[in-house]
């Protein structure tokens, strides 16, 4: 199968995964809008459809209009330096995002930044066993990235959510420490 065959059932599982983590009483950061503005995996994408107060961080201006547009609570802004005050989520969720810039790093920190304690990353990545930049798609070295994950995480749930012969789809579930 391609990862084009593949698509409509790794935004199912990106939804489940929101459902899972999201709840009446939770804060929940998503960090982008473009399921929300395309409307997948269904109308109003994943914000609109979990429960919680529910926000999106969006950094190209037209997704973040059209979002808005829908009725989706989102801010214009980077994951390298999320425009919200330290823990104000009980959740983020980075549905490949983090895979989009190289300083995966300073994501990671702003992404414990603004999680309570104990809070939760829910975040699915490309990576290959070392950096490696393709146009827009940032393939982050999977050891490293792992690393620095633990480091400010207690790590709950590994898996691989599509692989193929040189690059791995991963979600990694954890606390924030």
């Amino acid at each position: 199968m391609s990862l084009g065959d593949e698509y409509p059932r790794i935004l199912r599982a990106y939804l489940d995964l929101a459902r899972r983590f999201s709840g009446d009483a939770k804060r929940v950061l998503k960090t982008d809008a473009f399921n929300e503005a395309r409307g997948l995996p269904m109308p109003g994408g994943i914000a609109l459809n979990i429960r919680g107060d529910v926000f999106a961080v969006e950094a190209d201006r037209s997704t973040y209009e059209q979002a808005l547009a829908l009725g989706v609570q989102a801010r214009h802004g980077d994951i390298r330096s999320l425009p919200f005050p330290d823990a104000r989520f009980d959740v983020v969720l980075d549905f490949s995002t983090i895979d989009h810039v190289v300083e995966y790093a300073t994501v990671l920190a702003e992404y414990s930044r603004v999680l309570v304690c104990g809070g939760t990353l829910v975040v699915v990545f490309w990576a290959k066993p070392s950096l490696e930049v393709v146009n827009t798609q940032v393939y982050l070295p999977f050891d490293e990235f792992v690393g620095q994950f633990q480091s400010r995480f207690h790590e709950d749930e590994r898996a691989i959510v599509y692989e193929e012969p040189d690059r791995a789809l991963w979600l990694l579930i954890g606390r924030r420490r």
